[in-house]
This record gives structure tokens, C-alpha cells and sequence, in this order.
């Protein structure tokens, strides 16, 4: 048997496709020069929306989309972007490491932080069976 669930499997293929959209928009954003909060939550948004659409279809067959189901979502998501901003910033203001490794390093531990919780989040209040 599988040590991770069906569910747990897409979850991460959605996931881990999210946060390559994430981490592409993040640093052609920094390098165009926006700063590293807006730049961070611009590209969270837009891996939360091919998260919403992919996990809502895919992973937890939720079906159409209710207006309820987004506001659940958009809150989940807003609750795990200020995890993700903030876990970034205070990494990077704090780790005592070269900016070319701490960044990507502060991205990737956000990232695994805020991954985590938005599971957990997901499942238990957003496309848990009713």
C-alpha cells in the first residue's frame, strides 16, 4: 500500500506545478525590480488560482464551484498567503546567509510551510464531504 493517499498524490501534483508557477513569477518579478513582498504575493496568487481550479476538479472532485466554496478557498489561500509573505520576509531579514542562497532557500521553506497548512485547511474546511 501507497504511504501517501490518492488524494495526497494529486495534492502534490497540483501543488508542486503551483509552486513552479509561483517560483517562475517570483523571480521574473524580482528581476524586473519589484519588491520582494509584492513580488511574493503576486506569484502566490497566481499559483492559488491553477491551485483552485486543478485541487477544486481534480484532487477533491468538489465539482462546480459555489460561491460558499470560493469564499472558503479565497479565505484559506489569504490566511496561507500571509503565513507564506511573512515566513519569507522574516527569513530573509533574518538567516545570516549570502541573499543568492537565502533567497530560494526563505522561498522554498514559506512555501513548504504554507503547503502544508493549506492541505490540512482544504481538506477539513474547504472541499471536506458535506
Amino acid at each position: 500500500k501507497s504511504i501517501l493517499s490518492r488524494k495526497e498524490i494529486r495534492f502534490l501534483i497540483v501543488g508542486i506545478t503551483a509552486v513552479i508557477i509561483d517560483l517562475s513569477a517570483y523571480t521574473i518579478l524580482v528581476k524586473l525590480g519589484l519588491d520582494l513582498d509584492s513580488s511574493k504575493g503576486t506569484s502566490f496568487l497566481l499559483g492559488a488560482i491553477f491551485s483552485y481550479s486543478y485541487n477544486r476538479s481534480w484532487t477533491f472532485s468538489a465539482g462546480k464551484g459555489s460561491l460558499k466554496l470560493i469564499f472558503l478557498f479565497s479565505l484559506t489561500y489569504l490566511i496561507n498567503l500571509i503565513l507564506n509573505v511573512k515566513t519569507n520576509a522574516y527569513l530573509i531579514d533574518n538567516l545570516p546567509l549570502d541573499l543568492n542562497f537565502k533567497l530560494p532557500l526563505s522561498f522554498f521553506v514559506a512555501t513548504g510551510f504554507s503547503a502544508i497548512s493549506n492541505f490540512i485547511m482544504m481538506e477539513k474546511l474547504v472541499f471536506k464531504k458535506r
